[in-house]
């Protein structure tokens, strides 16, 4: 999945690109299991994930592919900043919001 100086293969950018939006830690574990520094990648107490690239390629390489992933990107990514700074965040459905309108005839 990665080469001899821990760069993402295409296969591993691949497999992010085309992650299940369902599965928000999954590709975040990926990713964790991937990074190079440690302390620049943790999970929060409410379940949200704070990456940093440390501006390292490699990272950029697998933030690029999970962008690529539209779909995923659109539901979890939350905030970026510059510096390779980003958050994502699990999606919360509130079920209890009432959608139902009543035509006025």
């Amino acid at each position: 999945m990665f080469d001899g100086y821990g760069y993402p293969e295409e296969i591993t950018l691949e497999r992010i690109r085309e992650w299940p939006q369902e599965d928000f830690e999954g590709v975040l574990e990926l990713l964790q299991s991937a990074w190079i520094y440690d302390e620049y990648i943790t999970r929060t107490e409410d379940g949200s994930w704070w990456v940093s690239t440390g501006g390292w390629s490699g990272h950029e390489e697998l933030l690029g592919a999970l962008r690529e992933n539209q779909l995923w990107w659109m539901f979890h990514w939350k905030a970026s900043r510059s510096g390779g700074h980003y958050i994502f965040s699990p999606v919360r459905w509130d079920y209890s919001v009432n959608f139902n309108v009543e035509a006025n005839d």
